[in-house]
């Protein structure tokens, strides 16, 4: 082979490499993704280096949420044809866990995590200025502290517990059958469990914060 043909060879491997790590990924692509407190783990976790994940807190009554809502179907349409974004939002009424983990008191809100960083969206709500800022816009803004961010150490556990959570209600009729207990029971017993371990996380995580922000 000669060294031209090795080169050809190299470049095109290469570009086939290029081109499958920047496809659209199907389950999300050209649209809003449903984000629950069930399927949020695989969500956020990026597929790709350098992949910009994209998050919004709506309610339905929310008004203003329901004039964003039109913007936001435009960002992700054009956003997530080649793999490099995800956008997703949650129903804060059907998720009151993953509205707790991120600690929401207003809405609509948009968050955009990528390498590591989880940011918060602070603009026009209108498609151009969200597009401007995932793409580029977001450098200028501070990132949510590690310690205290939803998907920092102590949030991501939170967020196990979360999914957790969801999977043990589920199976809360099966064992409060086989135990002999009622339903409630085994539900109270869970939500318990999984509160105090929440809380507790958060508590650290906060803990840590302010200790580091004195440190500085």
């Amino acid at each position: 082979m000669t060294i031209h043909s090795f080169y050809l060879a190299f470049l095109t491997v290469f570009i086939l490499i290029a081109s499958v790590s920047s496809q659209a990924e199907p389950e999300y692509a050209g649209k809003v993704f449903e984000i629950t407190a069930k399927n949020a783990r695989d969500f956020l976790t990026p597929a790709q280096d350098n992949q910009g994940i994209l998050i919004e807190f709506f309610a339905p009554w929310c008004a203003h949420c329901s004039t964003f809502k039109p913007s936001y179907e435009d960002v992700a349409a054009e956003l997530t044809k080649n793999g490099n974004f995800r956008v997703g939002a949650c129903d804060i009424t059907k998720n009151p866990a993953m509205s707790g983990r991120f600690d929401i008191k207003e809405i609509p809100v948009v968050y955009m995590y990528k390498n590591g960083e989880l940011y918060k969206y602070g603009s026009a709500f209108h498609s151009s200025a969200v597009k401007s800022w995932a793409r580029n816009d977001h450098i200028k803004t501070t990132p949510i502290s590690y310690w205290t961010s939803p998907l920092g150490p102590f949030g991501n556990l939170k967020g196990f517990l979360i999914h957790s959570g969801v999977v043990l209600i589920e199976s809360v009729p099966k064992v409060s059958n086989y135990l002999n207990i009622p339903e409630y029971v085994g539900g109270a017993i869970i939500a318990v469990f999984l509160g105090m371990s929440i809380l507790g996380c958060t508590f650290i995580g906060v803990y840590l914060s302010v200790n580091h922000e004195k440190q500085d």
